[in-house]
Parts: C-alpha cells; structure tokens; sequence
C-alpha cells in the first residue's frame, strides 16, 4: 500500500509541476510560439529519414505525402527529425527500443543491488533518460558545429557566383570542400535538385532538416532572388555578414549567461550532495528519507529538481 502511495503522490506532483509550467509558458511566451508555428509551417514537410548517408531516391518519394497527418504520426516525424538532426542512422523504432531497455536494465540493477522500490522508480527513470539526453546532446553539438562552418560556407559560395558559376555550382563546391555535418546537407541538397526536385524544395528541405535559422534566411534569399531578380553576389554578402554578426552575438549572450548556468549546476547539486555527505558521515539520519513512510518525499523533491532545472534552462537560454 505504501508503495502504490509514493509513487501515486510521485506521479501526481510530476503531472502538476508539468500543467503548471505549461499554463506558464503558454502565457509568457504565446507570441514567441506562434512566431515559430508560423515558420515551421512556412518550411514544413515530410520528414526525410537520412542520417549522415544519402539516399535521395527513397527520400524524395515521400514529398508528396499530403499534410493531413493525425498527431501521432506528426509526434513521429518530430522524433525522427531530431534523431537526423543529431547525425544518428538510427530509425525511430530502434531509439524507442533502446530507451525501453535502458529503463529496464537500470531499474533491474537497482533491484539486485537495493529492493527499495522509490530506488528502482528513480533508477528507471534516469536510465531511460539517458539515451534521450545523449540524442540531444549529440544533436546541439551537430547544430552548434555546422553553425560554425555557415559563415565560411556563404563566402564560398559567394567566390564561386561572383566568378560566373551558378549557385549551385557553389553548393556542390560546399559539399566538396567542407567537411561534416554541413558537406553532408549541401550534397543531399544537391542530390535532391540533381534528381529534378525544384531550387525552392531543395532548400526548404535543407532548411527544415538542419532547424537553422540561418538555413531558413538562405533558402527564402535565393528563392526571392530566382523568383524577383536581382544581385545574388550581393544578398549572400549581406547574409554573410548578418550571420557572422548573429554569431558574435550568439558568443556574447552565452558568455553573460555563463555565471547563471553555473548558478544553477550548483543550485541543482545541492541537495543531492548534502544527501549523500549526509549518507556517508551520519546514515542512520539520512537512512529514515528512504523508508518507505518517508520515501515519498525523496520523490517530490526529485520531481521539484527536475522542474527547477527545466525553469532554470529556460530563463538562462536567449532565443533570437
């Protein structure tokens, strides 16, 4: 009885400190969502499953997929665009095996070494987390890395129109000359236009694969250009530019909200370290959280670290 109490009241203050938080973001940042609905609109699409190899034949078949898709099937194409975003050939069944294997085999290791099940809850919960954290880690680093590489790839193609090549001429140069992860999207993107798919799909493809803004700003440039005319060599000067100023400002934003982060390494930190010192030197007092009549507190504090540090992320991070 006692088990099905904690993790009732565990499972409950999860719920409500994610409502909660819910009702809050809705409020304080509505306009800054439907700013991003409306730009995810403008570049959405089917999800092309590719990873860092390309496979533009049996890609380019699913464009035609109608938008009339439930949200099930949406929630998947998201799943799986996050997993290519992170440079992962991993298909969306195989990630959510490997989660469900995680959390079992974590929750099994806490069993055979404690049958406190409160330990086994928490245990399930971060090893399964982990195979998620790991995809987004390796996803912002992939993003972080090709923003990098933007400003030198839009000065190479800028050399190669002024000097009476096409764009996409530059573009396959890209691919050609850089390295990964932004060679692997410049030659999917030209294998797509190779293969007859027209400049404006190609690089809303490009666009809404990579999630860059700066991929956006390109693509919408060079289809304004084709559709209205004017100075190519120009617009990707004006863009180089913007983009390297976006950059140092990017670099700045990070550095102000250095301390902050720390702060809240620290803040989140805390608790746990002051438990296990309290383990260490003083275990019959730090012993009496983890029975069961008091278990259950260990749970809510849990559930309060982990919308704490959600909050904190939120507030630290600067989107522009």
């Amino acid at each position: 009885m006692n088990m099905v109490v904690t993790i009732s009241i565990f499972g409950l203050a999860s719920v409500a400190s994610l409502a909660g938080w819910s009702l809050f973001s809705d409020v304080l940042f509505r306009r800054r969502h439907q700013i991003q609905d409306r730009v995810s609109r403008h570049f959405g699409g089917v999800a092309m499953p590719q990873g860092e190899e390309l496979n533009v034949v049996q890609d380019v078949s699913t464009l035609d997929v109608t938008q009339s898709q439930s949200k099930k099937e949406r929630i998947q194409e998201q799943l799986q665009l996050v997993i290519d975003q992170a440079g992962l050939s991993w298909s969306l069944p195989r990630f959510i095996a490997m989660v469900m294997i995680s959390t079992g085999l974590g929750g099994f290791l806490m069993w055979a070494i404690s049958h406190n099940w409160m330990f086994v809850l928490m245990a399930s919960i971060v090893s399964g987390a982990c195979p998620v954290m790991y995809l987004f880690w390796r996803r912002k680093k992939r993003l972080h890395r090709m923003l990098q590489q933007m400003p030198d790839v839009f000065d190479l193609i800028c050399r190669t129109v002024r000097a009476g090549n096409t764009f996409w001429h530059g573009v396959n140069s890209v691919s050609d000359e850089f390295e990964a992860p932004i060679s692997t999207e410049f030659a999917y993107c030209h294998e797509m236009h190779n293969l007859g798919l027209p400049s404006e799909l190609a690089l809303r493809e490009m666009a809404r694969r990579t999630g860059l803004v700066e991929m956006k700003l390109l693509a919408e440039a060079v289809t304004v250009q084709q559709q209205a005319g004017g100075n190519l060599v120009e617009v990707l000067d004006k863009l180089t530019m913007m983009i390297r100023e976006r950059f140092r400002i990017n670099g700045k934003i990070r550095t102000l909200t250095a301390e902050g982060k720390m702060q809240a390494w620290v803040l989140l930190a805390l608790a746990p370290a002051v438990f296990l010192l309290t383990l260490i030197f003083n275990s019959e007092y730090a012993m009496v959280l983890i029975q069961w009549n008091h278990s259950a507190l260990l749970g809510v504090a849990l559930a309060l670290e982990l919308v704490g540090a959600f909050v904190i992320s939120k507030v630290v991070r600067v989107d522009f």
